[in-house]
């Protein structure tokens, strides 16, 4: 695992770290969160990307959008900006709600990406 980048939480308590690293053969970046020591920085990144939980980006875009929570839609939005939206930040949700559909063409129907889905 490469090291990318670290974010600290330090408090009288103790220290709680995310690592971001990029998985040697896959080439794709992870975040893994662990509380640790303290004392060494640099031992403290490695101790979290060999043992930490893994921290998923969707759930950090949840704590953000709790933080500052989206704009509600324009009036003129459709059905489709929508799930555009939805899909672009919640990938993993798109594909859930996709699969409670029989087939591609009832998908893109009730998302509003073909005529009638409005």
């Amino acid at each position: 695992m490469k090291f990318i980048d670290s974010f600290w939480f330090n408090s009288a308590r103790g220290s709680f770290g995310v690592v971001v690293g990029e998985d040697d053969n896959t080439g794709k970046r992870k975040a893994y969160g662990s509380v640790v020591s303290g004392f060494s920085q640099k031992a403290d990144e490695v101790e979290v990307m060999e043992g930490g939980a893994s921290v998923s980006a969707a759930f950090l875009r949840e704590i953000v959008d709790k933080l500052d929570p989206p704009a509600p839609p324009a009036p003129d939005t459709t059905r489709a900006d929508i799930f555009k939206e939805i899909e672009k930040r919640f990938p993993d949700a798109t594909f859930a709600m996709k699969g409670v559909f029989d087939d591609e063409a009832e998908w893109l129907t009730f998302s509003g990406q073909v005529p009638g889905g409005e």
